[in-house]
């Protein structure tokens, strides 16, 4: 099957991105109507983690502020931790990831270099999963933005080459995320079914679902 263009979310920036998103994630209830945390927020969750957040990470925080639940929570939602909360932390231990993304060793994950990967949570979904910022992950780029899902069939999910790139993605979705609501997917019309299944095998190349909607096997 043929491979359309390039999609608008997989070329812009964090800057870009948040232009665009900071307000209509408030509108969806998933951030408050405070525009961001302050520098002294920033600097006192870096103190608490024992490192700098990742640059796409600061940016994020310095124009949005996220709410700790989402009453609104749909089908294929995901919210974002809040710069205080302390469930935005590291999980570099194995064991640790292990007992919190129901994500078994590198033997039994299919993303190369888990065991050894920096993993951020920023976000979670109504399910009890959560959003990862992924540094060190074998041929994918700092900055990779994975999902758990431990009730499906594929886990983790890998989202957006990058935090701006995924949220890009998420705001044209209307933010629903169609790869842990994909019996939804057709609802959003043919074309942007289709943009939406391309860009999910490039990043998942495994996944027999979005495969077998495309017609490829």
């Amino acid at each position: 099957m043929r491979i359309d263009a390039t999609p608008a979310w997989r070329t812009v920036t964090i800057e870009e991105t948040m232009q665009k998103v900071a307000g209509p994630l408030v509108k969806r209830g998933l951030a408050t109507k405070d525009r961001g945390s302050s520098a002294k927020a920033i600097s006192a969750a870096e103190k608490r983690l024992d490192r700098p957040l990742p640059d796409d990470m600061r940016t994020f925080y310095r124009h949005v502020t996220p709410l700790p639940e989402c009453t609104q929570f749909g089908g294929g939602s995901v919210g974002f931790q809040p710069i205080g909360d302390l469930d935005l932390t590291w999980l570099d231990e194995p064991s640790l990831r292990e007992e919190k993304l129901w994500v078994g060793p590198q033997g039994e994950c299919w993303l190369d270099g888990w065991d050894n990967a920096h993993l951020l949570v920023i976000g979670y979904t109504e399910f009890g999963d959560w959003l990862l910022w992924c540094g060190g992950l074998a041929g994918r780029p700092n900055g990779t933005i994975v999902l758990t899902d431990h009730e499906g069939a594929d886990n983790p999910i890998v989202l957006g080459d990058s935090l701006a790139q995924w949220l890009a993605r998420y705001w044209t979705y209307g933010f629903i995320e169609y790869s842990i609501a994909e019996g939804s997917v057709d609802d959003v019309g043919a074309s942007k079914t289709k943009a939406f299944l391309q860009d999910h095998l490039r990043l998942n190349p495994h996944c027999t679902w979005a495969e077998r909607k495309l017609g490829r096997n």
